[in-house]
């Protein structure tokens, strides 16, 4: 069972919304992640926890854990694949499980990310400082509305 964020509050804008839209307009297209990149002292890196296809309708469907860091000016990094099965997500906040690594949401702003696996581990304390990337909704960034590149896969929205 995820742990829930310490302090009880409705649904926002960073939880995962992959249950909200489990419908045959959102299958092998669907992907959602949280990226959280840091910078300190000798270290600087980012972070991915990413899901496509949850359903598993493609051979691409799973989970995707991406992560580059750049310590003492040697370059590390890992791209790990993990079963649908080993994944359990927060349709309340950003908190997550991916098989051995973990997102805890303290609050909107704060979050606990470790990651206890055989060849890669970190535990970090992370505070947003920047807008997510839902302060910039009502700027038009592209070409269409996300939802409407369901139409690209053939399916009609």
């Amino acid at each position: 069972m995820l742990q829930k964020r310490i302090t009880p509050v409705e649904p926002h804008d960073d939880n995962w919304h992959y249950l909200n839209y489990r419908d045959e307009l959102h299958t092998e297209s669907y992907v959602e992640w949280k990226y959280f990149n840091f910078i300190q002292k000798d270290l600087a890196g980012y972070i991915i926890y990413y899901m496509l296809d949850p359903e598993k309708k493609t051979k691409l469907g799973g989970g995707r854990l991406v992560v580059r860091i750049l310590k003492d000016g040697v370059l590390y990094g890992m791209v790990k694949k993990i079963d649908m099965d080993k994944i359990e997500v927060d349709d309340i906040s950003a908190s997550l499980r991916m098989d051995n690594a973990r997102i805890i949401e303290k609050d909107t702003y704060h979050y606990e990310i470790n990651c206890k696996a055989d060849d890669v581990s970190w535990n970090l304390n992370y505070k947003q400082h920047s807008p997510s990337i839902d302060s910039f909704s009502d700027i038009h960034s592209g070409l269409m509305r996300w939802e409407k590149l369901s139409i690209w896969s053939g399916k009609k929205i």
